[in-house]
């Protein structure tokens, strides 16, 4: 067998968070203890929410924009994580010890580069993770690291460890019972440089 690489091309999109407010907002007395900073996180998250959902749905594209002040310019959108997934698991209503057992050797299949591995998971994916009856079942370890603020639930089975964090951009497109497994380890970033172009062999 061989296995060759296949180009292919990406766009980066630009994201850009616009805050204002003004001076009357930061003068004057509120009811409620809401300032300038609460807002701006309000904002942040928001904004943060969206870029989420746009980096898991969205859909590679380059198109003509017209601005008032430059005219057309050439606009573009990033390739969601969704339409890359290639492995997929479907579970009944009721997720059992064997669905885990399952998911775990789904993720670290024969060309697994690592033994640990993130799943982002919607309300009700977490739901139905948290309700699994793991009595009797001794082989498995389940467990929430308490010096972790993002509240991760580790599963550790023979396969490799999956960590388990509540994604609300799932919930946000209607996909709370989804769960996104990935190896972080292999995830690259390209950041936009410019008047440079990079040719990756």
């Amino acid at each position: 067998d061989a296995a060759y690489p296949m180009p292919k091309q990406h766009y980066l999109q630009k994201k850009v968070c616009a805050i204002t407010y003004t001076d009357l907002f930061a003068r004057i007395k509120k009811r409620a203890r809401w300032n300038v900073q609460d807002l701006k996180d309000w904002q942040l998250d928001q904004f943060r929410r969206k870029c989420t959902r746009s980096m898991l749905t969205g859909v590679g594209a380059k198109f003509k924009k017209y601005n008032e002040k430059t005219g057309y310019e050439d606009a573009y959108t990033q390739k969601g994580v969704l339409s890359q997934i290639r492995l997929g698991f479907k579970t009944n209503e009721t997720w059992t010890y064997a669905d885990l057992i399952a998911i775990s050797k789904m993720a670290f299949g024969p060309f697994s580069t690592t033994d640990v591995v993130d799943a982002y998971a919607g309300s009700g994916a977490i739901e139905k993770l948290l309700n699994v009856d793991l009595t009797g079942h001794r082989e498995i370890i389940m467990n929430s690291d308490k010096k972790i603020e993002a509240n991760l639930t580790t599963l550790k089975t023979t396969f490799g460890t999956i960590n388990f964090k509540h994604e609300h951009a799932l919930d946000d497109l209607g996909m709370e019972n989804y769960m996104i497994i990935f190896a972080m380890k292999d995830a690259k970033r390209f950041v936009y440089e410019g008047g440079k172009t990079i040719n990756v062999d």
